[in-house]
């Protein structure tokens, strides 16, 4: 079989996009933080009973840009990993943040609220401690560095359709409405479906002079 290309002139090309991916099922990126560790102390800077130290600092989680933060401290009553556990499980429940979080003892499990294969959010996190103790007090194991198993959604592939004009009337093949020819060039962009009542809309026009032309035969 061949097939036989003829460029009848190139002046303007007029371009439809049709998109034809379906939308695929979706289901959202999920991860987990687990919190550990104990507070450290009392130490004694001053060399006497006088002045007793605990660590204190700052836990972070940062999923997709959204910061998580709670203090822990001796004094602040934060000081045990399951309070700072269940005080990041409710910062990362806000309306703002881009995750549902739900606590079980010390581990936070992260569920992105929207679906599909963008969900998989960068996820990391971050401890601070008091420069009077070498390491701190708690740390925060992130799952990984983003979230997992977000997949699906619009499916990136189309078909670039170029307009002919060849002195009839668009409409005047039944096997290509319109006088479409169908060109074999896929988009990697997502592109935006167009109903074939719309389609058949743009393709039943008048014919435009200097329109790019080409036409398919089998032999």
């Amino acid at each position: 079989m061949q097939l036989r290309l003829r460029v009848l002139a190139v002046l303007s090309t007029s371009i439809i996009l049709v998109a034809f991916g379906l939308a695929q099922a979706q289901t959202p990126g999920s991860g987990a933080v687990t919190i550990s560790g104990s507070e450290q102390g009392p130490i004694y800077p001053c060399g006497n009973a006088s002045c007793p130290t605990y660590d204190s600092g700052q836990i972070t989680i940062t999923v997709n840009g959204f910061n998580a933060i709670a203090n822990y401290s001796h004094t602040g009553g934060q000081k045990t990993s399951q309070q700072l556990a269940n005080s990041l499980g409710t910062k990362l429940n806000t309306t703002t943040s881009p995750v549902t979080a739900v606590v079980a003892n010390t581990k936070i499990t992260l569920t992105s609220k929207l679906p599909g294969a963008l969900s998989n959010y960068p996820l990391s996190t971050l401890v601070t401690h008091s420069s009077l103790f070498a390491h701190a007090s708690f740390a925060a194991a992130p799952s990984g560095p983003s979230l997992t198993g977000g997949s699906g959604g619009p499916a990136p592939v189309g078909t670039v359709v170029r307009q002919e004009s060849n002195n009839t009337s668009l409409c005047s093949s039944s096997s290509d409405p319109g006088g479409i020819s169908r060109t074999a060039q896929p988009s990697s962009t997502a592109l935006i479906a167009i109903p074939m009542t719309a389609r058949r809309k743009l393709w039943c026009q008048p014919p435009r002079p200097g329109t790019f032309q080409t036409s398919a035969s089998s032999n």
